[in-house]
């Protein structure tokens, strides 16, 4: 008090009001401004984390029932005649025509191929190539060896992506906005991400004897 009086002593009435408004109305605004700026901000924050908690646990959702969906449906298709005969006799075309019908029924799959029971695609929807061994992280050879359904999430190669062909493959690369500063990411100076995280499912073939003669691979 005596400090206050002593700095106030001299200056005029002006002045005192001036310091007397700050005093009273203006440093208490600050504060209150201030405590609602972090009270706000705290707010915002939480709903934005909620908002994103909300969405990803959405998009979980939407993907592992995309796997489920492939799994009830390539179930059913596997018992058809015509995929059986394609199979069997190695008939490209036959499993082409097939596959793209089952791509009409399921419009969000991504890539579908036909192996025979050694692995060896007899036909991708995607592309013309065929021939080769398939495999997604010993998937295949599990399903064919057991006879059981698989599915699960996967890291699909570039090697694979290339194979289903140049449009295939270009649509499921993802630029990198910004490289690490520290140097740790995409050091091969590539600006995209060549590889594709899917839900797989495999599901085994049968013959009217109940031998396994292939399998159909989805993703």
């Amino acid at each position: 008090k005596i400090y206050l009086k002593r700095l106030l002593r001299n200056k005029s009435i002006g002045f005192k009001l001036s310091a007397a408004f700050a005093a009273v109305i203006l440093v208490p605004m600050l504060l209150l401004s201030f405590i609602s700026y972090r009270v706000i901000n705290a707010r915002l924050i939480k709903d934005a984390q909620e908002k994103v908690n909300t969405s990803l646990k959405t998009a979980w959702m939407e993907y592992y029932e995309r796997g489920m969906q492939m799994k009830y449906g390539m179930l059913q298709a596997a018992s058809a005649v015509q995929i059986r005969d394609a199979i069997k006799h190695n008939d490209k075309k036959r499993a082409k025509k097939t596959m793209k019908m089952l791509k009409e029924a399921r419009p969000y799959v991504d890539f579908l191929s036909i192996v025979d029971k050694d692995r060896k695609v007899i036909s991708r929807l995607n592309s013309e190539l065929a021939g080769d061994t398939l495999e997604i992280n010993s998937l295949v050879d599990k399903a064919l060896s057991s006879g059981e359904q698989q599915m699960s999430s996967e890291i699909l190669t570039e090697d694979m992506l290339k194979k289903e062909g140049p449009e295939a493959h270009q649509r499921h690369l993802v630029p990198v906005v910004s490289p690490d500063p520290a140097g740790r990411y995409k050091k091969d100076g590539n600006m995209a991400e060549r590889r594709a995280l899917a839900v797989v499912v495999v599901t085994p073939v049968l013959d009217e004897k109940k031998d396994i003669i292939g399998a159909i691979v989805v993703g």
